[in-house]
């Protein structure tokens, strides 16, 4: 077996025994930093749903993401501001749609690969409106 020298003072530290003061988080955040960058990265669909042509933000607007890796269909509802973000994701095809009291709904269907974060806008086409008049 061929030895490597150590030129890491926290690797120094942890064969001579010495310790960091404090209460020993740092090492561990180290190791974690060092050993598993890809269990800090995660996939994530986020983004906004707003009107077409005034790009007024449409909040309270249904936000549903499909795909044959999640369990179930997941459903969040966007913010004041038009935003919606699901995370936790495994890289893979995913079917994202929206909708809107008063306007036609939106769907885009995306491949989110590994540690990827995608942004996706929707701009919504409001639905014509009937206005009924009545004459007497």
């Amino acid at each position: 077996m061929k030895k490597y020298p150590v030129k890491s003072g926290f690797l120094r530290m942890a064969q001579t025994g010495a310790r960091i003061p404090g209460n020993g988080a740092a090492p561990v955040l180290i190791w974690l930093l060092l050993c598993c960058p890809s269990g800090l990265a995660e996939q994530r669909i986020s983004g906004t749903v707003l009107e077409k042509g005034t790009h007024s933000p449409v909040p309270g607007a249904v936000v549903k993401l499909e795909s044959d890796l999640l369990p179930a269909e997941r459903e969040v509802m966007t913010d004041a501001h038009g935003r919606y973000s699901f995370g936790s994701l495994s890289p893979g095809r995913y079917t994202v749609s929206a909708s809107a009291g008063g306007f036609y709904a939106a769907q885009v269907s995306i491949m989110l690969a590994p540690r990827a974060v995608e942004l996706i806008e929707f701009e919504m086409i409001p639905l014509p409106s009937v206005q009924e008049q009545v004459n007497p």
